[in-house]
């Protein structure tokens, strides 16, 4: 399962969703990133592209997909690869 780890970055660079937004120069609504932040399950390429773009530029930092989702792989069910 992919999940936004979002909420976690801002929270650990002292970010607010605000700052996120004006740092997109109105490119995303307030509403969306709060959205992103709390865990919505989908979003443009171009969005995600967005984010991480103002992210280095307001952190000064290398940010990476890795840096805003997390991947958790399910458990297999029982059975799967069997045969």
């Amino acid at each position: 399962m992919v999940e936004w780890q979002l909420r976690e970055y801002l929270d650990a660079h002292g970010l607010s969703v605000y700052s996120l937004v004006k740092a997109t120069g109105g490119a995303l609504s307030t509403t969306g990133v709060y959205n992103l932040s709390r865990g919505t399950k989908q979003v443009k390429l171009e969005t995600l592209d967005l984010i991480i773009t103002a992210l280095r530029e307001m952190t000064g930092h290398d940010v990476t997909v890795g840096d805003v989702l997390r991947y958790t792989p399910h458990a297999a069910a029982p059975g799967a690869g069997e045969g």
